[in-house]
Order: structure tokens, then C-alpha cells, then sequence
């Protein structure tokens, strides 16, 4: 099943979960689960509207400190 089938199976959902091998989940937790078996843990989450965002299946990271990390990297030091 893909997603756009998912969506119009499950109206009432507005995200799935899918794992590498194709495997759609309700449930965040149950594809990553299912991805510890896979040689790619992977999880790709689709979100209804066409949106599409891939995740990490790994624990999920402090976003607070991955965001300063990302805007300390942006900055760029000049000479005064």
C-alpha cells in the first residue's frame, strides 16, 4: 500500500509512518520497531498534502541544542 492509498483508506489519519521495506504504520514508535529488523532503519513519515519528511530512526535528538549547532555553523565570524 502506498501512501496516497493509506490516506484514502484512513481518512481520519493525517500521517503514516514507512518503514524501508514499504510497511506503512500509524504509529511512529511501530515503524521504528519494525526498522530494527531492516538493514536500513530508516523511517519516512508522510503527513496528508504531499508533505514528506525522513526521520532517523534513532532516539530522537535534543532540538534545542541541534538548532544552535545548526546556527553556529551558519555564522560566519568577520575580522573588525
Amino acid at each position: 500500500m502506498k501512501a496516497q492509498d493509506f490516506f484514502e483508506q484512513y481518512p481520519d489519519r493525517d500521517v503514516c509512518y514507512e518503514t524501508t521495506d514499504g510497511n506503512l504504520f500509524f504509529l511512529h514508535c511501530d515503524a521504528v520497531n519494525h526498522s530494527k529488523t531492516l538493514k536500513d532503519a530508516n523511517v519516512v513519515k508522510h503527513e496528508r498534502g504531499d508533505q514528506q519528511l525522513v526521520e532517523n530512526s534513532q532516539p530522537p535528538v535534543d532540538d534545542d541544542n541541534s538548532q544552535q549547532t545548526e546556527k553556529k555553523a551558519k555564522v560566519k565570524k568577520t575580522k573588525k
